[in-house]
């Protein structure tokens, strides 16, 4: 029952994400907007992870063994999303104060309309991958507790 409950969560959040893509072109903006691109680097390590652990849900299932020293390191992955998350944030804001007040004319309109498009980009990647690390982290850590539920009752096909 685990692999089944693993594919419902992969489910609705690949639901969600076509969803927010057909009504709000989410994926774009994430893209459009992450000159770091590492959200796209987050969201890729997720994917990844995501399917070894439904690979071990499997496993599970089919009455194999998976030890939990195993899933010790993907433990490690998911707190590497959420910290991934936070190098984005400050490198979206030394973006913002390293380049934006470098020889500024205060008394330039012009420029001072440039400085805050500067800073609204900067502030954009911080909190965008911020908000994928948080996402992605907390997603991988649910399909871990489901995993961790169904290793300690030793076996796949337990009502949880």
């Amino acid at each position: 029952m685990i692999f089944w409950k693993w594919w419902t969560v992969i489910v609705l959040l690949t639901t969600s994400v076509v969803a927010g893509q057909w009504y709000f072109r989410i994926v774009n903006f994430v893209i459009d907007n992450d000159s770091t691109y590492l959200s796209l680097g987050i969201f890729g390590l997720f994917v990844a992870t995501s399917t070894v652990v439904g690979h071990w849900c499997y496993r599970v299932q089919t009455g194999n063994t998976v030890d939990k020293a195993t899933i010790n390191p993907v433990w490690f992955i998911s707190d590497l999303l959420m910290s991934l998350g936070m190098v984005g944030t400050l490198l979206g804001f030394l973006m913002v104060l390293t380049s934006s007040f470098q020889n500024i004319d205060v008394s330039n309109l012009d420029a001072m309309q440039t400085v805050i498009g500067q800073l609204a980009a900067g502030m954009g990647i911080a909190l965008l991958t911020s908000l994928v690390g948080l996402v992605t982290s907390l997603s991988l850590k649910i399909q871990l507790v489901m995993l961790d539920s169904a290793i300690e009752l030793g076996k796949g096909n337990e009502t949880i």
